[in-house]
């Protein structure tokens, strides 16, 4: 999932209903009444979402071996409910 990432235009913006990878990855992993989106960002973007009651972490994802493509992966997830 990595290489798909560093791969990804800049911005990119997933959420549930998307198809890629890493996006079906998290749906699967997260429980019920819970949504999420993701930005894959510039280091030096804010990548804000605008969701009320969102909490979001993100990651540095510099590089796979063959690939160097510095980005900012950043998951914002919030109650349906």
């Amino acid at each position: 999932m990595k290489e798909e990432i560093l791969n990804y235009p800049l911005p990119t913006v997933l959420d549930s209903g998307s198809s890629s990878e890493v996006a079906m990855y998290i749906s699967s992993r997260i429980p019920s009444g819970v949504d999420f989106k993701v930005m894959v960002c510039t280091t030096d973007d804010p990548c804000v979402v605008n969701q009320k009651g969102a909490i979001a972490q993100d990651v540095f994802i510099a590089s796979t071996v063959n690939i160097y493509s510095p980005r900012k992966f950043k998951i914002f997830m919030w109650a349906t409910s």
